[in-house]
């Protein structure tokens, strides 16, 4: 028997100068929102309590800052 499980939730952060990847120059930067972002998570348990999980996030890459302000 396996337990499965998924989420998709907001990402509710304060664009502060990111960069936009995929969107031209490194020197391009984020300070707004028009699209809201999304965090999406799946996950898989079996009966001997082996976890997969597989998470998405629409950003290219979480910091060290972000990570810390999520806790």
């Amino acid at each position: 028997m396996f337990q499965i499980g998924w989420a998709k939730k907001t990402i509710n952060i304060e664009p502060q100068g990111y960069a936009m990847f995929g969107y031209g120059q490194w020197s391009h930067r984020a300070y707004g929102q028009k699209t809201p972002l999304y965090a999406r998570a799946f996950c898989i348990q079996d009966h001997q309590s082996n976890l997969s999980i597989i998470c998405c996030l629409d950003m290219g890459c979480v910091t060290h800052a972000m990570r810390e302000s999520a806790r």
